[in-house]
This record gives C-alpha cells, sequence and structure tokens, in this order.
C-alpha cells in the first residue's frame, strides 16, 4: 500500500511538473496578433514589388497607348502622317525583352527577371497587330522604303544574336544579349523622333506620337529605378 501511494505521489508530481512546463512554454510563445487586411497588405508590399508592378503598369500603358489612333486608320484609310518606327519598335523590343527576361530567368534562376517577360507580352501582340495594320493601310512609297530599312535593321540584330549565341559561352551569349535589348531601348526612344525634321520644318507637332512620348519618358525612370535595384546593367 505504502509502495501504491509513494507511485501516486511520484506520477502526480510528474503531472504538476510537465503542467508547469507546458505555461512556461505557452509563456516563452509570442502572441499572435491577428491583423487586419489593410495591415498585411502594408506589410506584403515592399519597396521592390512597388517598383516592379509600376514598371509593368507603365509599360503596359506605353504599348496600349498607340491604340486609339491605330483604330482610326481603317476610317481614314490610311496612317496619316504617322511613320512606322515606333510601331516596329513596340513589336521587336518587346520581343526581345521578352527574350531576354526568359533566358536570364534560365540562366540565373533569379525570378525577376520575369517581370521583363509578364510586362511585354502585351506588347509583343500589340506590337505585331501594330505593324500588320500599318502595312496594310499604308500608301505613302516614301514611308514604304523607309520601313524595308527599319527591317533589315532588325534582320541584322537579330542574326547577329543568333550567331552571338551559339558561338559565345551562356553567360556572354547572356550578356550580349541584355546589351542588345538595352541598345534596342535606345533605338526605340529615338524612334519616336524621326518626325521631327518635318515638325522642324511645319512648325507642326501633328506627326508626333504624343502619348507615347510622356508615357515612354516615365516608363524610361522606371525601368531604370529597377534595373538598378536589380543591379543588372
Amino acid at each position: 500500500a505504502t509502495a501504491v501511494k509513494v507511485n501516486a505521489t511520484t506520477v502526480n508530481g510528474g503531472n504538476a511538473a510537465a503542467d508547469s512546463a507546458k505555461v512556461e512554454a505557452k509563456k516563452q510563445v509570442p502572441e499572435i496578433v491577428k491583423k487586419s487586411w489593410p495591415e498585411m497588405l502594408r506589410a506584403t508590399l515592399s519597396f521592390a514589388f512597388i517598383i516592379k508592378a509600376l514598371c509593368m503598369a507603365s509599360n503596359l500603358a506605353f504599348q496600349v497607348s498607340p491604340l486609339p489612333a491605330v483604330k482610326e486608320w481603317p476610317m481614314k484609310g490610311n496612317p496619316g502622317e504617322a511613320d512606322s518606327a515606333p510601331y516596329i519598335s513596340i513589336a521587336y523590343g518587346s520581343c526581345q525583352w521578352c527574350f531576354y527576361g526568359l533566358f536570364a530567368f534560365i540562366v540565373t534562376a533569379k525570378q525577376g527577371f520575369l517581370v521583363l517577360v509578364y510586362s511585354n507580352m502585351c506588347g509583343t501582340v500589340l506590337g505585331i497587330y501594330y505593324v500588320y495594320a500599318f502595312s496594310k493601310h499604308c500608301k505613302d512609297e516614301e514611308v514604304w522604303l523607309r520601313s524595308k530599312v527599319y527591317c533589315q535593321v532588325l534582320s541584322v540584330v537579330a542574326a547577329s544574336q543568333i550567331v552571338a549565341m551559339l558561338a559565345m559561352p551562356v553567360l556572354k551569349a547572356l550578356f550580349f544579349s541584355g546589351l542588345i535589348s538595352s541598345a534596342w531601348s535606345v533605338v526605340g526612344a529615338m524612334s519616336l523622333l524621326t518626325t521631327v525634321p518635318t515638325v522642324l520644318r511645319t512648325r507642326s507637332s501633328k506627326t508626333l506620337p504624343q502619348p507615347l512620348l510622356v508615357v515612354g519618358g516615365v516608363s524610361a525612370i522606371l525601368w531604370i529605378t529597377c534595373g538598378v535595384m536589380l543591379k543588372d546593367p
């Protein structure tokens, strides 16, 4: 009987010690604070996320901005005094940035590069549509000749990139593709100014794609910020 009492006391003492340990453990675990949706959203959003989102939005705005003018071409029967350079630039530039973003993601495994793909998919589709609509309605022979020159330059750029990818190591090929993408951004910006001589001669800015110029300037600033954050020259 005495042995039974001793065992019972030991068990009770062990249970009490276990309960005390559980209480201490609960004290050490921080209490989970319930947060509202706005608080959770503020905690989730970072500066980098906001910049990337703005970059994608600016790209989309830039790619969509010519759409109202392009829709008027069938009614007018021609694209007016517009030049094909901005539309060809949107088409090729979007394809090039999609390719570079996907290539960089495969090589570096950094998901940040996928923002280049997401932000240029729409531009690839719209750019091809703009070029198709322009070629369908353009009746100016001089503009057609300039468009052929643009296409020849694109062919040289694309061919040189393919040769470089086949001949260079992967990292150098990636750098070369990025270099072409960056260089094409400069070409794309200059393509918006192909009609400046006409503007200066006629003292009229009708030939300038004003929405593209404004949105393009804002987009360039955002992408420079994103490039610095990604540490990608």
